[in-house]
Formats: C-alpha cells, structure tokens, sequence
C-alpha cells in the first residue's frame, strides 16, 4: 500500500514507518505547505503535493494518510489544509489517521474538553474569553492561580503560570490587543511529574514525564521520560477520551493532583511516539503502521 505521512521528509516517525514497513509498502512524505488541488469541469478535484513535475505526488493514488502536527499558518493556509483532507477522505475515501474532524477539534483546546468531559474523565475547570476584563473576571473565579496557554498549540510552548493580579492584567491586556483569545485553566498541583498515555486502537501504552522543579512536564520544554505501564483505570480513561473524540491514535495528557484524583488536561489527535518508544519495549512504530493499514477499506470506489 502507498501511504503518506504529513511531515518533513526527515521527520523521524517517516523513518520509523519506513523501517516496519520494509519492502511491503510504500510511506511517501508528504508537506502541509507544499499541498495543491486542481479542477476542472465535472470531474472529481486532483490533489498533490510537490512543487514541480519532478517531485509531486499525487494524493488521489494514496491509501492512507498519517497526519502528524500541522505547522503554524495563516486562516487561508488552515482553512485550505483542513479542506484538502476533507475532499481526500470524503471524495477519494482515503483513510485519514486522525480523521479530518477529530483533528479540528483536539486542535482547539477547548473544543477538545468540550467533547471529553464527563462520566470517567475530568477535566480542569476551564475559561475562555476575548476581552481582557472578562478574562479578569475568570481568573478571580479561578482563585487567582491558572495556566494561561495559547488555544492552539502544542509542546507547551507559550503556557505560564498567573498568580498576581497585575500580572494577569498586563498579560491579558497584551492577548486582547493582539486579538488573541484568552483561554486560561485552573492550576492543579501535580507536583513535577504527570503521564501521557498513548492510544492506538485498543491499545494503551504510556510513560511518565518528570522535570524537577518544574510544573511544565512536555519533554520539548526539558522533561524526561520513564517507563510507566497504565493502570486499568488510566487505561479506561484514555480510550474513552479518544473515542469520544473519534481518534485511534491519540496522546493523552493525564495528572494527579495531590490527594490522588486524575485530571485530563489535553488529547492529541496528532501524537508523536518518540519519548515513548525510547523507554517502551514495545515496537509502537508497528503498532501504528498496523493501526493505519487497519483504517484502509479496500474496494471503496474513487469519487467520480
């Protein structure tokens, strides 16, 4: 099967899919910024990506698509990208790991929660607003300690910590004038650690994230990773949290805080596995190329 991966050519999960899938198929690396369409007349739109005869591809011929994180753009970019994957998946019946709207709404933070919350699954109270005096008024109801982060965003670049009034002011007041929302959780005290429990169908794998000192635990912001084999009850949480948001695969972000209680504090619709595979024992580049060769339904004719 030809299966492309939404990421730079030198992205390490493309060289892991490419070494479990051997000579058995074919994993074509794919960039959202060099992504095209064309159409004419009647007939159905033609995608690629490449920017010359030389070396683009044509995504109509693909089976599956594994999209990794979408790189930072203008709304036009966006809005283009997400539409591209829509056609692929509902015109051409591509397999799109995560589908188009799963994406779009582990994307938007606070959509995500929106969806998740509830039952098993607790999420931190959480507050959105655009104007700067609202936002005041929020982080007063949230006892004047929240995590203020970007609504969209990842590795935990751009979050702090707001505890001081005047502080939470100017940072606001700053959000506001750039247009910004200002979307701001409560803090939970979890110490310097919590866990990211990986999804890929019915499987559940995870790791704990330590970083002495320090509340922030994304490994791109200096955490480590360790070994952790999920209980049943984290392993109950993160498959309904990806279910309920229709993902099968997704990276769920999970602490505790200190009399012991689970909070989820974000899903990621498009995880990387990295820190993970290098403290498992488990081939989880397999178990995903199993999962995205699962999705492909053979015999689905191509839209006209």
């Amino acid at each position: 099967m030809k299966i492309g991966v939404l990421a730079a050519a030198d992205n390490w999960v493309v060289r892991e899919l490419e070494r479990v899938a051997g000579d058995e198929h074919q994993l074509i690396p794919l960039q959202f910024t060099r992504l095209s369409t064309y159409l004419e007349g009647t007939g159905a739109s033609c995608f690629c990506s490449g920017e010359s005869n030389q070396d683009t591809e044509c995504l109509d011929s693909l089976d599956a698509i594994l999209v990794r994180p979408m790189p930072a753009g203008s709304l036009q970019q966006v809005v283009f990208r997400m539409n591209l994957l829509h056609q692929l998946a509902e015109q051409h019946h591509i397999a799109v790991l995560n589908p188009p709207p799963t994406i779009e709404a582990s994307v938007d933070k606070y959509l995500c929660l929106e969806k998740i919350r509830g039952g098993e699954i607790d999420v931190p109270a959480t507050c959105l607003a655009e104007s700067a005096s609202t936002a005041l008024s929020q982080f007063r109801q949230l006892g004047m300690d929240s995590v203020v982060k970007p609504l969209f965003g990842s590795g935990g670049k751009g979050i702090q910590r707001v505890r001081e009034l005047p502080l939470a002011s100017e940072l606001f007041s700053e959000k506001e004038a750039r247009e910004e929302i200002i979307y701001q959780q409560a803090f939970i005290d979890h110490g310097d650690s919590d866990f990211r429990l990986l999804v890929i169908g019915e499987r559940v794998l995870g790791m704990r994230r330590t970083h002495p000192g320090n509340w922030i635990t994304n490994i791109q912001q200096g955490a480590t990773a360790h070994p952790h084999r999920p209980t049943p009850r984290e392993i109950e949480i993160a498959r309904l949290a990806a279910a309920r948001l229709g993902a099968s695969l997704a990276g769920v972000d999970l602490l505790y805080d200190r009399s012991g209680h689970p909070w989820v504090i974000e899903v990621n619709a498009c995880p990387g596995w990295q820190a993970l595979a290098s403290v498992s024992d488990v081939d989880i580049s397999a178990l995903v190329l199993e999962q995205v060769l699962s999705e492909v339904k053979p015999g689905l004719p191509q839209a006209p």
